[in-house]
């Protein structure tokens, strides 16, 4: 397990499922649904793990499109290099 290849290739679908995840909870919070702020100023629920709970709703009760469709949008990253 000391190729760098190989472990290079195990970690990128973590990697890429983390930065999914958090982008669709910065959307969840930004757009659809503040997360609430605690006191101490943290926030209730970390980003991450709302963009979790999303993915993993829309996976497991995909009562609704819409959420199917939102999953795969953020999956799409070439907008970001057609700005430029």
């Amino acid at each position: 397990m000391t190729d760098p290849e190989r472990i290079k290739r195990l970690l990128i679908i973590p990697v890429i499922t983390f930065c999914w995840a958090h982008r669709i909870g910065e959307w969840q919070h930004d757009s659809v649904k503040p997360i609430k702020v605690k006191k101490h100023l943290r926030f209730s629920k970390s980003i991450f793990k709302t963009g979790l709970d999303f993915i993993r709703n829309a996976i497991f009760n995909p009562t609704s499109l819409f959420n199917l469709a939102a999953l795969f949008h953020f999956l799409d990253f070439n907008h970001f290099n057609s700005s430029s």
